[in-house]
């Protein structure tokens, strides 16, 4: 589902809850997300939509397409967030074992994980541990639809403030029926 926010007049539209697009938005430009490295904005007759590169891909705002990090230029080169299958109870309605890694050539990083429905509806919220894994349960609810939970989910890093220069970013997990 998409949502569409105001921006400074510009119309902002993404997956979920709100994003910020720097600058004026015309026709056929993409350019890069201002806090995650694995997301680009692009324009489309003046409405910005806020874009995902493919998991463990960044966006290369010079080559203007989703990159290896090493080759996009974001850092550290190779931090890559590895989600896990999470499985949905029915009765009542659960996701249980969202589960998420924040880890580049074996250092892991301390942080928040912000896990959503692909759509982008919050299901909980966990710190990393020392292994730099971060796991929560959600309980999202009788209306929460189904159907979109078997969607899958995303798994968004936001690192602690030691990680000086460290990006967030973003890995996606599926989710099972049990």
């Amino acid at each position: 589902m998409l949502s569409t926010t105001a921006l400074a007049g510009i119309a902002v539209a993404a997956p979920g809850a709100g994003g910020v697009t720097p600058g004026p938005c015309t026709s056929n430009r993409l350019s890069a997300h201002p806090d995650q490295a694995d997301r680009f904005i692009q324009c489309s007759n003046n409405v910005a939509y806020i874009m995902d590169c493919p998991e463990g891909l960044d966006f290369s705002p010079q080559q203007q397409v989703c990159d290896w990090p090493s080759s996009a230029g974001s850092a550290p080169d190779g931090l890559k967030v590895t989600a896990v299958r999470a499985g949905l109870r029915l009765l009542p309605l659960q996701v249980t074992g969202l589960a998420a890694r924040a880890e580049y050539d074996g250092t892991v990083y301390a942080g928040t994980v912000r896990f959503t429905t692909a759509g982008g509806a919050l299901l909980c919220e966990a710190a990393t541990d020392i292994t730099g894994t971060a796991r929560c349960d959600s309980k999202p609810g009788l209306l929460a639809p189904v159907g979109s939970l078997l969607l899958g989910y995303r798994a968004e890093f936001t690192p602690g403030p030691a990680a000086t220069g460290v990006l967030p970013r973003t890995g996606s997990g599926t989710v099972s029926a049990l």
